[in-house]
């Protein structure tokens, strides 16, 4: 006869309850079949562009069109799952409960930072992405390995910085419609302005066009990457600022 015992757990400060509420994240998207539905929808989209672009072999073809679908709609469902894990767990009372146990809210934010860097990225651009490029293996039109993981890396980064800006925005207000207008507006103008040539290089928006520069060898500023660096640290600072102010 085996007794259960406690772990003691000595972790102190805004890292109380990180670990807990980490394993929760992971679980729930990778412990069920959300991730495996998010690669194949993802994959499905990515593929309907590729087969119809790769075997062009025109230098306006190839993988281009693919780039430019992976900074649209893969960010669309990063946009709706990341409004939906902070409101919904504020309106249904849950985050209200959790905190109330001895955690602290800096952990409850950054595991859904970390959820959305990890489980979104890997379903929705990296499975993705791989399965492109065994599409463009098979028609002999592949890049070279190390250019293609790196012209994924700008579209990563563009991702998290909608999703972060969404989880932010989720700390400041209630409704859906408050919470998902400003990340959607960037998605939806940042493609135009990533094309001016004045200040295009100097923010997020100029991030796919790194991605684009990859593959075609072109020379674009390392700005977009840098700046975005910064943007991603300061949504989670604010993020966590004002979640610590909120009144439940």
């Amino acid at each position: 006869m085996t007794k259960d015992v406690f772990e003691p757990i000595t972790v102190t400060g805004w890292r109380m309850g990180l670990s807990t509420f980490l394993k929760k994240e992971l679980k729930a998207w990778f412990g069920s079949s959300i991730w495996l539905k998010h690669a194949l929808l993802w994959s499905g989209v990515l593929c309907l562009v590729g087969l119809q672009s790769i075997p062009d072999p025109s230098p306006d073809a190839g993988l281009l069109p693919v780039v430019m679908m992976a900074a649209i709609f893969p960010p669309i469902g990063a946009i709706i799952l990341s409004y939906e894990m902070i409101l919904d767990e504020k309106k249904t009372g849950s985050a209200e409960w959790v905190l109330s146990k001895p955690v602290s809210r800096t952990s409850f934010i950054l595991s859904k930072f970390i959820l959305a860097t990890i489980g979104y990225t890997i379903s929705m651009l990296l499975i993705p992405g791989l399965v492109i490029y065994l599409i463009s293996l098979t028609f002999g039109m592949a890049p070279n390995i190390f250019g293609y993981l790196m012209f994924l890396v700008p579209l990563i980064l563009w991702q998290m910085v909608l999703s972060f800006l969404t989880l932010c925005m989720g700390t400041f207000f209630e409704k859906a419609s408050s919470t998902m207008i400003l990340p959607f507006t960037l998605l939806l103008l940042g493609i135009n302005i990533g094309e001016d040539p004045i200040i295009g290089p100097f923010g997020p928006w100029g991030l796919y066009k790194i991605s684009i520069s990859f593959l075609t060898g072109e020379n674009y500023p390392i700005y977009p990457v840098i700046v975005s660096c910064i943007v991603l640290i300061l949504l989670v600072v604010i993020a966590v600022w004002r979640f610590r102010k909120h009144e439940f």
